[in-house]
């Protein structure tokens, strides 16, 4: 690859940008419009990924006893300056999933506390706290997200609105899963903070698809999936813990820590060794971040941006609907989120998958039928052009 981070690549250049498809590989019958589900990895993240598991395979002692913590520790390194943090302040776990759950082993809560949640949450998340508070008594709020934002300040205004004396801990996605939203994550940290507030964020869409970088937002606990935008392996996650939080840490699992217990440390060392296992995705991850970094990353934001970007103004000219917020004021990246005119489109994803095999989702929202397409390096705009047209005959 001869591109480098000095260069600005035109976003809309079909011809350049096709040559990167040939990084990922997607099935042959698939126009996969939905990378915010499930990423593709690219190919050379899972070739190293698969060197590493070979290597693991063929001798174990020398992987585990010799090359794993290195190795892990550098991965770590590489993804503290791609998120704008320290390596101690992370722990590589397995998803989102499983962060979110040691926040909630965590999070210093009283009976009586309350706990925010906007009514947009993933469901894995609205689970975890639920389950916490039927098992120790802190009381769940939800905060309704408006059916129309009309500003970044509108959200923050929100969720202050709903903080009260009670409230120790406040939850929000960095990009809403459902609805492709991007949240104003360090806006909403400052003013929580002013009021003695703990921010946790949720936080896997965000990773690549925008700039995060966590020292500067000031959240408290930050939660992610790696497999999403960054195209990493699946199976590759991170927990990010304020320092002022790390003590009160309290792993779900309890393992071994690192293999010279003399030199353990941090409460992120209780994730190095949860039993034998394969972690070599989370080994692969710099191989990502170093792909990225070779074309520029915000080369290949603008890119997936712009793509998002004609996927939404095609399907609004086509459905005469709308959006929830505003792409111009900031609200979205590499998804658009779309009405669509009223009636039951319940069948409309699966029509689509069997019938055309186009991978994109359409699920109901407020009352309300919205289909989200996200998009990566591998699409095209031919391929948006087709749902577009795949759409058309269905209205």
């Amino acid at each position: 690859m001869n591109t480098t981070t000095e260069s600005t690549l035109d976003p809309g250049n079909e011809a350049h940008w096709a040559r990167f498809r040939h990084e990922f590989r997607v099935r042959a019958d698939t126009v996969y419009l939905n990378h915010g589900s499930f990423g593709i990895a690219l190919n050379k993240v899972r070739y190293r990924r698969d060197l590493l598991l070979r290597q693991l395979e063929i001798q174990p002692m020398d992987f585990f006893l010799r090359a794993y913590e290195p190795l892990l520790m550098a991965a770590r390194q590489r993804l503290a300056e791609f998120i704008g943090t320290e390596a101690e302040n992370l722990a590589f776990v397995d998803n989102a999933t499983y962060a979110m759950n040691v926040v909630a082993n965590s999070a210093p809560l009283e009976p009586g506390d309350e706990v925010l949640l906007t009514d947009q949450e993933y469901g894995a998340v609205k689970r975890i706290w639920e389950k916490k508070a039927r098992e120790t008594g802190i009381k769940i709020v939800q905060v309704a997200l408006p059916e129309k934002i009309e500003s970044q300040q509108q959200v923050v205004d929100l969720i202050l609105q709903a903080v009260t004396p009670k409230t120790k801990l406040v939850i929000f996605s960095h990009i809403v899963s459902v609805s492709a939203l991007i949240l104003p994550a360090k806006a909403i940290c400052d003013a929580l903070r002013e009021r003695n507030v703990l921010s946790c964020i949720d936080g896997p869409h965000a990773p690549m698809q925008i700039d995060v970088k966590l020292n500067q937002i000031g959240c408290d606990y930050y939660t992610a999936s790696l497999h999403k935008w960054l195209c990493a392996p699946l199976g590759t996650g991170f927990l990010f813990v304020r320092a002022s939080m790390r003590e009160s840490v309290n792993a779900p699992i309890t393992g071994w820590g690192r293999l010279d217990n003399s030199d353990f440390s941090g409460w992120e060392e209780e994730q190095f060794w949860l039993g034998t296992r394969n972690q070599t995705g989370a080994l692969a991850v710099p191989e990502a971040i170093s792909f990225f970094a070779e074309i520029g990353f915000e080369n290949v934001r603008q890119r997936i941006h712009h793509l998002a970007s004609v996927a939404e103004s095609e399907l609004i000219k086509l459905l005469g609907t709308g959006t929830i917020a505003s792409r111009a004021d900031g609200f979205y990246g590499s998804m658009a989120h779309v009405q669509l005119p009223d009636g039951d489109w319940s069948k409309l994803q699966e029509e689509l998958w069997i019938q055309e095999g186009i991978e994109v989702p359409v699920w109901e929202l407020n009352g309300k039928w919205w289909i989200r397409v996200s998009c990566h390096l591998y699409n095209s705009v031919k391929e948006i052009e087709l749902l577009v047209a795949e759409l058309e005959v269905r209205l």
